[in-house]
């Protein structure tokens, strides 16, 4: 059977989640932010061509993690770029050279 948890163990660990809770919301904010800007520039999402992921809110995600509030028109209307983990990929395989 364990000790019960002491004072400071107890309030490290909660200050621990509050953080985690905060920087959740942070980026929740951050998203909603990046789609508000979407909808109101009729901006484009920018799609990797190699793994379809998405650029929104200052990262990359699968179409499907995208939040519901925005809207069908931006996803389809995607313009095609590469994400930096397929870029580095590319160029680990050298591919991404000119050819000569």
């Amino acid at each position: 059977m364990q000790p019960p948890e002491d004072l400071a163990t107890a309030l490290r660990r909660r200050v621990r989640q509050a953080i985690a809770e905060a920087e959740h919301a942070v980026e929740r904010s951050e998203a909603l932010a990046a789609a508000r800007r979407l909808v109101r520039e009729r901006a484009l999402l920018k799609r990797c061509a190699w793994c379809g992921r998405v650029s929104f809110g200052g990262g990359w995600q699968g179409d499907g993690d995208l939040p519901g509030f925005v809207p069908e028109r931006v996803r389809e209307e995607a313009t095609h770029g590469i994400c930096p983990r397929c870029f580095g990929e590319l160029e680990r395989d050298g591919k991404t050279h000119p050819r000569g």
